[in-house]
């Protein structure tokens, strides 16, 4: 039985907004940069995990 307030709430930190330049800074060679006019999003370029070990070897 549980007793009341006793749950963990977890403090997920909010979004980072980089701009363009930090972002071309940030990625790493296996992602991607989407560019949208409102949003800009980081993809993997392999989205298979199986894919990606392949790849590394």
């Amino acid at each position: 039985m549980r007793t009341r307030g006793t749950d963990d709430k977890e403090n997920n930190a909010p979004a980072v907004k980089f701009i363009l330049e930090e972002w071309m800074e940030y990625i790493a060679v296996d992602k991607n940069l989407e560019v949208t006019p409102k949003n800009l999003l980081t993809r993997k370029i392999l989205l298979d995990e199986n894919d990606r070990e392949n790849a590394r070897s």
